[in-house]
């Protein structure tokens, strides 16, 4: 999948820019490039619900694994307790209605201009929220005879680098079209899990003083 998905965006960048292929105020670079390649027939049409169901499915996968992850960090305490539960059905999941809602308020402040999003979704989901805790996590692994992880953590490192690198650029270079929020909303993210748990250590401290259970 990792070589496929490789080709795929190696191909389409060196056809774009071979061809001149620019995107427009109203379609995608991926839309011109395929209108320019095979016209507007049925073909074109493919390429349009194709990407359209890949869409769905990326969407989906939030909805998918945000109960989980959220669970994971409700349980270490870093999130209210009430998250920490999980049903055979995640959307009738309090988890999913939180994502539901944040979506909505993102939508609606951002007044429906998806293209403002993207630097959102692009460095909070992959960048900062997943690349570097794997580094992180390889590193503690990496001389471990019993969790030898030096290759992975040499990849994840690659990995980070390059997308600390990418991260800079697009926030200097977009900062007022929509990067900003990246700035903020990090620390802020990161500032109410402490809060969490602080809160549940105060707690449990307090339920030990009186010699009662900690849950």
């Amino acid at each position: 999948m990792a070589l496929l998905m490789g080709v795929l965006f190696l191909g389409s960048i060196g056809l774009t820019q071979l061809l001149g292929v620019v995107a427009g105020p109203q379609e995608t670079i991926l839309s011109a490039l395929a209108r320019r390649l095979l016209g507007s027939g049925f073909l074109y049409l493919v390429i349009q619900f194709s990407t359209l169901l890949i869409l769905a499915v990326a969407a989906n996968t939030s909805f998918m694994d945000f109960p989980r992850v959220a669970a994971i960090l409700a349980r270490d305490g870093f999130l209210p307790r009430q998250l920490t539960g999980l049903g055979d059905r995640l959307v009738l999941r309090m988890e999913s209605l939180v994502l539901s809602f944040a979506a909505g308020a993102l939508i609606i402040w951002f007044q429906r201009e998806t293209h403002a999003l993207i630097p959102l979704f692009r460095h909070l989901g992959h960048f900062w929220l997943s690349r570097y805790p794997n580094l992180a996590w390889w590193c503690i692994g990496c001389g471990n005879a019993a969790n030898p992880g030096c290759f992975k953590t040499a990849a994840n490192g690659v990995g980070a680098l390059a997308t600390l690198t990418t991260l800079v650029v697009v926030i200097f270079s977009k900062f007022l079209e929509g990067a900003w929020i990246t700035v903020f909303l990090i620390p802020l993210i990161v500032l109410g899990f402490r809060k969490v748990y602080t809160h549940y250590q105060q707690v449990r401290k307090q339920l030990s003083l009186k010699g009662l259970p900690p849950h």
